[in-house]
């Protein structure tokens, strides 16, 4: 037998210490308060029987989803629903992936200066999810541009390590706004698509472009500037859907532009080619037993009610 207390335990013993407290006239009426105030106390532990175990069947998803996350400053851009920053809706749409996909094994790779692996291929979600959501850019002293072509030779080898393991699909979820502002020409992501069983990649951004705020310590500063001009301006970052189709089409998927398509729609094309496989696991049922103690209850309460309309009776005559 297990208990499953509605209200917390302490908090019921104070309250049926305050009824004992309220004392009737009476002896025997006095009993059957102490009788009902019991009663109530252990109503609330709600206590259970485990009964026979039983099957639930489970569909699982049978995959690697691997996000490649572009980290530079221009994801800070403030032109994502609005004049939120392109990072908060990659924070929002992969976690709504990740809560689609359930019992897949996820990895995360960023990419700015250089790309890495972040997070070792997993099953727990909430750890992907707080690895996405730790995600943040360079500093602007640091930052060397965008180059989306340097994270293809990460990718292509860790999907070459997950397809050598042979237990599930791939699927690489590519994300960022496209820009390339180191001056170098985008390379051909080909070579990647042997790997990749089906995916997605996800723009960030809009024609017009959004200003960049950097925080750092706390301290959310200035505008990020642009130095190419004199005097200096706020620099703008603007989506470059070019590069974005490019790799979408290199890899054999589809393209989405994430502030003109709904979520839900991509997810729903996205698992559509996932693998899956039902799941058979066994859980332990409970049987409520609250209820044999709530007749006797009802049963006080109706004695209360025939003893106050006979006093009543008495009392009118």
């Amino acid at each position: 037998m297990i208990i499953r207390p509605m209200i917390p335990i302490w908090v019921m013993a104070i309250i049926c210490g305050v009824l004992l407290i309220c004392k009737r006239k009476g002896v025997w009426p006095y009993i059957r308060q102490i009788i009902l105030i019991l009663l109530l106390f252990a109503l609330n532990l709600r206590p259970q029987l485990v009964s026979q175990k039983s099957e639930v069947r489970v569909e699982k998803t049978n995959a690697y989803v691997v996000f490649a996350v572009d980290d530079t400053i221009s994801m800070l851009a403030q032109d994502y629903d609005g004049s939120r920053t392109r990072l908060y809706g990659v924070n929002k749409d992969c976690c709504e992936i990740i809560d689609a996909v359930y019992g897949a094994k996820f990895s995360v790779i960023t990419f700015n200066n250089e790309a890495q692996v972040v997070s070792p291929v997993t099953s727990d979600g909430n750890f992907a999810k707080s690895t996405i959501e730790s995600i943040y850019p360079l500093s602007t002293y640091t930052a060397q541009g965008t180059n989306l072509s340097l994270s293809k030779d990460v990718i292509l080898k860790h999907l070459k390590k997950l397809r050598e393991k042979g237990d599930g699909s791939i699927c690489l979820v590519f994300i960022s706004d496209g820009e390339n502002t180191n001056g170098k020409k985008l390379e051909s992501f080909k070579d990647v698509a042997k790997y990749v069983d089906c995916g997605a990649v996800l723009g960030y951004g809009t024609e017009k472009g959004g200003k960049m705020y950097y925080e750092e310590y706390g301290y959310k500063g200035d505008y990020v500037k642009d130095t190419s001009s004199y005097p200096e301006k706020d620099a703008i970052s603007k989506i470059d859907e070019k590069n974005l189709k490019a790799v979408a089409k290199d890899l054999g998927v589809k393209y989405y532009n994430m502030n003109t398509t709904s979520t839900d729609k991509m997810i729903e094309d996205l698992t559509a080619n996932l693998t899956k496989a039902e799941e058979v696991t066994e859980v332990e049922g409970y049987k409520d037993l609250y209820y044999f103690i709530a007749m006797p209850i009802v049963l006080l309460l109706i004695i209360e009610m025939l003893l106050l309309k006979k006093k009543t009776r008495q009392y009118s005559k």
